[in-house]
C-alpha cells in the first residue's frame, strides 16, 4: 500500500490506532515526542523496581479486552482489587454487595449523615446500572460482523435499545459532583470524602460510576508497560515504523507534510493523538480558517494534575498486603481539603505579597496541612505481581491531585526544589502516623513527578492527566451519542483521537476514539 499515515503521539490512543492500521496493511509511522512509548500508560525500571507511570490498573469497560482479542494480541492480566480507606478503616469495593462496605465506611465516620448517605447511595446504585448497560458487554466497535454475527444478533441488537435509553439518562447527570452532593448534605467533610479524589467539577455520572468501574479493573502481569510492549511489538511485526524523541512541530496542511525539525513526514492521512493545543500551534500553510477553534482551545484549561512519589522500600509485599489489596484510595483523616485555611488561588495571592522567608514559612505550613487532608491513590505493584521488585522489597507509588498553577508559581519563585522536598517528607510523615507505621525507616530511595514533569514530558496543557477541565467551556465534543464526531478536525485528511478529543475522557475513551479514527482513515486511504 503506497499511501502513508502519520500518527502523532504514542500513548494508548496512538498505539491502538497504529496497531489497527498496520493490521490492515497500511504504511504507518508512529511519531512520539519523548524517549519512551505509552504516555501515561506504561512504566519503567529503576534499580530492579518496576513502577507504573500513570494509571495503576486498567479498566476493561468492554473495550480493552475485545480490542486485544480482535488484533490477536495476548497480555496476561491479574485481579486488581480497589480499596477505599479513611483513617484506620480500609474496605474493598464490591458491587456484588451493592457497595454496602463503602456505605458502612462512610457511616462509621459520618453517623449523623445517615439519611444523606442513604439517598446518595440510591443514586450510586442507579448510576451503576447505567454503567452496566454501557460497559458490561463488548463494545460493538471491536467485533467482527462475520465471526461475531451470533453475538451481534443475540446481544448487541437488544443492547442498542437499552444503550439509547441509557445515554439520555446519563446526559441529565452532568451536574458537578460537589454541587450534586450539596443537594443532600451540608457536611463538607462528607462531601470531601466522596469527591475530593475526583477532578474539579467532575460530572456526577462520571464520579459516582467509579464504584462500578473499580470492579472492572485489572493489572497486566509485568505492569502496565506490558500493554505498551505488546502493542509496540505488534506494530513493528506488521511493518509499522516507530520514531521516538521526535516532536512534530510543523504541519504543512496544503502540502500534507508534517515536520520534526528538518525531518519531513509526508502523509495521506494524519492522526493527532496528543494535546490539541500542540497540534494547532503546528499548523501552517492553509487557507482554512481555524483560528476560532484554536482560540477556544487556548482559552480552555487542562484537567487537574498530580503530585506523584515513587519509592523503593525495604519491606516485603506482606507488609502492605496485610493493610490493603495493593491499590488504595486513602484519606488519612475524616477531615478533608475544605478545611484548608486557603485555596490554591488564595494561597498564590497571599504568597505574592510576602518576602521570601515569609513565603517559605506560609507555603510549608500549607503543604503540611494539605498532606494531612488530601486523598491519596497508593499502589504497590508487587502485591499483584511479585516479580516487580527484588525479593522482600517493594516499589510504592503515591499520588494526589495537585494544582498546576500553584506548582508553576512555586517554580517561578525559585522554591521548586524545597517545595518538592517538603511536600514529599510531609506525605511520608502522614502515612507513617496513619496507614504505614514503621515504613519511613525502610525507605531506600524516593523521587517525584510534579505537574510540570508531566507538562514537559508529554506536552500536556497544564500538566493534565485526562484531557480538558470540566470547569468552563469544554472545547471538544462532550456528548456520548456524538463521540464519532470527536475525531474530526477542520483540516482535510487530518484527524484527532485520545483523551484530548472527547470529554469526559480516560483510558477506554482513548481506545474508542483511536478505533473510530483508524476506521475512518482505513476507508480514506485504502
Amino acid at each position: 500500500m503506497s499511501k502513508h499515515t502519520i500518527i502523532v503521539g504514542a500513548g494508548i490512543s496512538g498505539l491502538t490506532a497504529a496497531a489497527y492500521l498496520c493490521n490492515e496493511g497500511h504504511s504507518v509511522t508512529l511519531v512520539e515526542k519523548s524517549d519512551e512509548l505509552g504516555g501515561l500508560i506504561g512504566g519503567f525500571n529503576r534499580d530492579g523496581f518496576i513502577f507504573d507511570h500513570g494509571i495503576r490498573g486498567v479498566e476493561n469497560s468492554g473495550t480493552l479486552f475485545p480490542m486485544l482479542r480482535q488484533l490477536g494480541i495476548h497480555v496476561d492480566f491479574l485481579p486488581n482489587i480497589v480499596d477505599m480507606g479513611i483513617g484506620s478503616k480500609i474496605i474493598s469495593i464490591d458491587p456484588r454487595e451493592n457497595y454496602q462496605t463503602y456505605k458502612d465506611l462512610l457511616l462509621a465516620f459520618y453517623p449523623d449523615e445517615a439519611a444523606s448517605i442513604d439517598k446518595i447511595f440510591k443514586d450510586i446504585k442507579k448510576i451503576s446500572k447505567y454503567m452496566k448497560v454501557l460497559y458490561d458487554i463488548d463494545n460493538p466497535l471491536f467485533l467482527n460482523p462475520k465471526t461475531d454475527a451470533k453475538y451481534l444478533m443475540k446481544t448487541i441488537l437488544p443492547w442498542m435499545f437499552q444503550y439509547t435509553f441509557t445515554i439520555g439518562k446519563i446526559e441529565k447527570l452532568k451536574t458537578p459532583i460537589r454541587a450534586y452532593l450539596r443537594r443532600y448534605t451540608n457536611n463538607p467533610d462528607l462531601i470531601d470524602a466522596i469527591s475530593q479524589h475526583f477532578f474539579t467539577d467532575t460530572p456526577t455520572f462520571f464520579a459516582l460510576s467509579y464504584l462500578k468501574m473499580h470492579s472492572d479493573y485489572y493489572y497486566p502481569k509485568g505492569g502496565t508497560r506490558s500493554i505498551v510492549k505488546a502493542l509496540k511489538d505488534f506494530i513493528i511485526a506488521k511493518g509499522g515504523v516507530i520514531k521516538t524523541n521526535s516532536e512534530i512541530d510543523k504541519i504543512d496542511i496544503d502540502r500534507q507534510v508534517a515536520y520534526h525539525k528538518d525531518t519531513a513526514y509526508p502523509y495521506d492521512a494524519l492522526l493527532w493523538c496528543g494535546d490539541l493545543n500542540a497540534m494547532y500551534r503546528s499548523i501552517q500553510n492553509t487557507s482554512i480558517d481555524y483560528h476560532e477553534t484554536k482560540k477556544r482551545l487556548e482559552q480552555a484549561k487542562g484537567n487537574d494534575s498530580i503530585y506523584q512519589m515513587y519509592m523503593t522500600v525495604d519491606l516485603p509485599k506482606t507488609y502492605f498486603q496485610d493493610k490493603f489489596s495493593g491499590h488504595l484510595f486513602y484519606m488519612p483523616t475524616q477531615k478533608g481539603l475544605s478545611t484548608l485555611a486557603m485555596t490554591e488561588q488564595a494561597l498564590i495571592a497571599h504568597l505574592s505579597g510576602l518576602d521570601e522567608k515569609q513565603q517559605v514559612e506560609v507555603l510549608f505550613q500549607w503543604l503540611t496541612d494539605f498532606a494531612r487532608l488530601t486523598t491519596y491513590e497508593i499502589s504497590v505493584p508487587v502485591v499483584r505481581d511479585e516479580t516487580l521488585a527484588p525479593e522482600n522489597q517493594s516499589s510504592v507509588i503515591i499520588s494526589t491531585l495537585f494544582s498546576y498553577e500553584l506548582t508553576k508559581w512555586i517554580q517561578t519563585s525559585g522554591l521548586y526544589d524545597v517545595f518538592k522536598k517538603h511536600l514529599s517528607q510531609a506525605i511520608i510523615d502522614v502515612l507513617e502516623r496513619t496507614l504505614l507505621p514503621g515504613w519511613q525507616s525502610k525507605i531506600i530511595n524516593d523521587f517525584e513527578a510534579t505537574p510540570l514533569t508531566i507538562e514537559n514530558r508529554l506536552n500536556n496543557t497544564n500538566g493534565a492527566i485526562t484531557g480538558w477541565s470540566f470547569k468552563g467551556e469544554i472545547p471538544v465534543e462532550h456528548k456520548l451519542f456524538k463521540i464519532a464526531k470527536s475525531i474530526k478536525t477542520p483540516f482535510p485528511n487530518v484527524f484527532q483521537s485520545s483523551h484530548w478529543s472527547f470529554s469526559p475522557s480516560g483510558f477506554p475513551t482513548s481506545i474508542v476514539t483511536a478505533k473510530l479514527a483508524a476506521n475512518k482513515i482505513h476507508k480514506l486511504v485504502k
